[in-house]
Formats: structure tokens, C-alpha cells, sequence
């Protein structure tokens, strides 16, 4: 089933959209190349390129490598650290993936090989979001109540804190605890990483949706990109993004760090 489109404004640039929102009668515009491109740090020469972006966590993991499938280009993005090594066996050749387990094989580093979809949404969705509340400290013992695998109050504070530090905190609260969570993990060149949690009881029932919804208009009002990055082999989740017109834009092999 697929959700509402909002009516979008005529364009030059396919690449720069103005989205109407039924909430509050304003125009967000959203550019996801200029953004993609800033975020591999891609200058539109080389494809096997250095990026000090492959630097940082996203969602406390490392992304030593992204190697991207976007508008008919391979575009090869390596943290500096790692450049020249891989650059000089050619990983942009064939038996790319084996190449790179045997390097950071070789560097004694876990990695984690993943086939991903990166995912944007450029129109607001006619849902009900009403059951979607925000995360804070006015709701902190509904948040607690989630952990009930434990009574112990220090692992319960540690996990507050730790969220806490996520931006666009949303939830939705059953049986007076927090069943669904979701978040903005990360902020990279005007792209915001949407993260999604709910409890398996509780899937199914469209809260995932409603969450993941609440946030990305929040976003686009603040005229920031919802990124939904997905791995190709989670069905589920790739599906809930489409039913919110979520798009694949881009296809990665992505290299995660695991120790």
C-alpha cells in the first residue's frame, strides 16, 4: 500500500525539491545530491577518494569504508588511516570484497561487510501520528519500565543517559512503558540517520511507521534530509520506509569495524 504524496512544486534541479507541508502551509527544500556528495566528500574527479567523515561513528559503530552505487557512479570512500594501502590494491577491481576482509585481516581489525540501502524521503506523509509522544525527562519511568529484564537502577540510569544524547527522541508509550524508540543518531552534511527500536511484542502495529514519520517531518521543518539506511537483507524495515516514500537513492558495500 502506498502512502499520500504531497503535490510537489515544479523544478529545475530534480535534485532540489520544495515540499509542501499540510501542517504549517511552508516550503522545505531538500537537495540529497549536494548532501551525499559532501558526506563521501566526492569532488565529481577521482572515485577513490579520502574522507575524514569515514572518521566518525555513526550510531557508535565505525565506517571505515563506503563504497557507493549513486547515479551511475562507483564512488570509493576511505577513511585516511587506510588510503593508500587500499588504494594500492586496487580495490576498485574485481574481488573488491575479498580484498578488503584480507587487508583488515591483516591489520588484525573485525570488520563486518554489509550490502545497504540509503534511503531519503523528500514528502510529508498523511498518517495518524498522534500516539507518538517525545522522549524526556517528564515521561524518564515510562523509559525505565522498558528494561524489565532488570531491576537494576544504575544500568537503568546508564541507558538514559545514553540516550538522551540523540537528537529528535520520539516514542510510543504501552503498558506504561515505552514499547517503540526512535531517534536522529546522527547529523552529517544537513543528512540526519533516523534509527528505529521496537520491542518484538509490539511490531506490527505500526509504531515503527508513526515514529519514523514523526521524526522526518520535524526534520524537513528544520529543512535537514531524513536518511533511512537499511540493510538490503532487512525486508521489513525497507518496506515500512516505502509505505513513507522513502526512496532508494543509493546502493553501499559498507565496511563496519566490530571490535
Amino acid at each position: 500500500m502506498r502512502a499520500l504524496k504531497e503535490e510537489n512544486e515544479s523544478v529545475t534541479d530534480c535534485h532540489e525539491l520544495k515540499i509542501p507541508s499540510k501542517k504549517d502551509g511552508k516550503k522545505y527544500k531538500t537537495d540529497f545530491k549536494k548532501y551525499y556528495y559532501n558526506f563521501l566528500e566526492y569532488k565529481g574527479h577521482e572515485n577513490i577518494i579520502y574522507s575524514n567523515n569515514r572518521k566518525k561513528d555513526i550510531n557508535n559503530f565505525y565506517y571505515p569504508v563506503i563504497i557507493a552505487n549513486y547515479k551511475d557512479k562507483t564512488i570509493y570512500s576511505i577513511n585516511p588511516n587506510y588510503f593508500e594501502e587500499l588504494k594500492k590494491i586496487h580495490i576498485s577491481e574485481k574481488d573488491t570484497k575479498e580484498k578488503i576482509l584480507d587487508f583488515f585481516k591483516q591489520c588484525k581489525i573485525d570488520i563486518a561487510i554489509q550490502d545497504m540501502y540509503r534511503m531519503y524521503k523528500k514528502t510529508i506523509t498523511n498518517i495518524d501520528i498522534s500516539m507518538v509522544t517525545e522522549l524526556n525527562d517528564n515521561n524518564k519511568e515510562q523509559y525505565y519500565n522498558s528494561f524489565e529484564h532488570t531491576n537494576d537502577h544504575i544500568y537503568k540510569q546508564k541507558k538514559w543517559e545514553t540516550i538522551r544524547k540523540y537528537k529528535y527522541l520520539n516514542g510510543i508509550i504501552e503498558d506504561n512503558k515505552f514499547v517503540s524508540v526512535g531517534f536522529v543518531s546522527n547529523i552529517d552534511e544537513n543528512g540526519a540517520n533516523i534509527v528505529i527500536q521496537t520491542k518484538e511484542k509490539y511490531r506490527n502495529k505500526g509504531y515503527g511507521k508513526a515514529i519514523v514519520e514523526k521524526i522526518s517531518r520535524d526534520l524537513l521543518k528544520h529543512n535537514i534530509i531524513p536518511i533511512y539506511w537499511v540493510n538490503k537483507e532487512n525486508k521489513a524495515s525497507i518496506k515500512l520506509a516505502q509505505t513513507l516514500d522513502f526512496k532508494k537513492e543509493a546502493e553501499e558495500i559498507v565496511v563496519k569495524i566490530i571490535n
